[in-house]
């Protein structure tokens, strides 16, 4: 009995004395928030990851609103040079017409090998063979767009 005392007022003492109110929480919580607000952050825009694709990043402060407001409204009134002077190459429409290109050759390629008279007409061999060229050829063509595509750093979900 004793024994079960001295357990239960060890276990008492100690759950008290590491009880925090809900204040001193609260308080401690505002301090830290506090010190993150005080931290410079960095802003990143769309134009930024267009200029600074392969260069460097540099660490900036951080900016009032007043500040971007202003910017904003200094970058609307100028039209945007970067978007004229965009590199072909760098667009979903470019790849992908240039994949719809080739995919509807392969496609009409394949139809033909399909037809019956290239399946079944023994005299039609060499023109079957001359389609089926055609078409490891058309398909070598997309693989190399596919290629050039992943080197030009195009992601995959414009060549597909």
């Amino acid at each position: 009995m004793r024994r079960l005392f001295w357990i239960m007022l060890a276990t008492l003492l100690a759950s008290s004395a590491a009880a925090q109110s809900l204040a001193e929480i609260a308080k401690k919580e505002k301090e830290r928030r506090a010190n993150n607000d005080a931290e410079p952050t960095q802003t990143i825009t769309e134009r930024e990851l267009r200029t600074n694709l392969h260069g460097p990043m540099t660490s900036s402060t951080a900016v009032s609103a007043t500040d971007e407001e202003s910017s904003e409204d200094e970058d609307d009134a100028e039209p945007e040079p970067e978007a004229e002077a965009e590199d072909p190459r760098q667009t979903a429409e470019y790849w992908r017409n240039r994949l719809s290109s080739v995919d509807q050759r392969i496609q009409t390629l394949q139809e033909q090998l399909q037809s019956p008279l290239y399946t079944s007409d023994p005299r039609g061999a060499p023109r079957r063979q001359r389609l089926e060229q055609q078409l490891a050829q058309a398909q070598a063509e997309r693989a190399a767009i596919v290629e050039d595509g992943r080197r030009a750093g195009a992601p995959p979900g414009w060549l597909r």
